[in-house]
């Protein structure tokens, strides 16, 4: 009887130690783990790129509202925490810190954020070297 309720002790310490250490691995607690980003690179694109109406070129033509240049700030920087299937990191990095630095300054009002977006937002550059 001894040997059965030792076994028990085992078995419930066992499931129940590998139940935290569960829990522990699956929290971002910043030990180096790192969750998924919120949206993919393509769901990113469609949301943000497609269309003729698409969010990036409403903001591009000046007719976005506040919310639309900052919804576009926020996949930007949802983009950038993406690992793209092909190609350089660093050119990534670089790429979407441009898109950032040009969704940002379409928020703040700059004249130049026009031209910035469609400069930083060129479909082929980015194509041809990660998807």
């Amino acid at each position: 009887m001894k040997k059965v309720i030792l076994v028990a002790a085992i078995l419930c310490g066992s499931t129940v130690l590998c139940g935290f250490t569960a829990a522990i691995s699956a929290d971002d607690s910043g030990d180096g783990a790192q969750m998924a980003p919120k949206y993919t690179i393509a769901e990113i694109m469609n949301k943000s790129h497609r269309g003729a109406n698409s969010l990036l070129r409403t903001v591009v033509k000046g007719a976005a509202t506040d919310a639309q240049k900052a919804e576009l700030l926020d996949f930007y920087k949802i983009l950038a925490e993406n690992k793209p299937k092909y190609g350089d990191m660093d050119d990534w990095a670089e790429r979407t810190a441009l898109l950032i630095e040009a969704a940002q300054a379409a928020v703040d009002g700059s004249p130049e954020a026009s031209n910035m977006l469609t400069k930083a937002s060129s479909c082929t550059g980015c194509h041809n070297d990660h998807k």
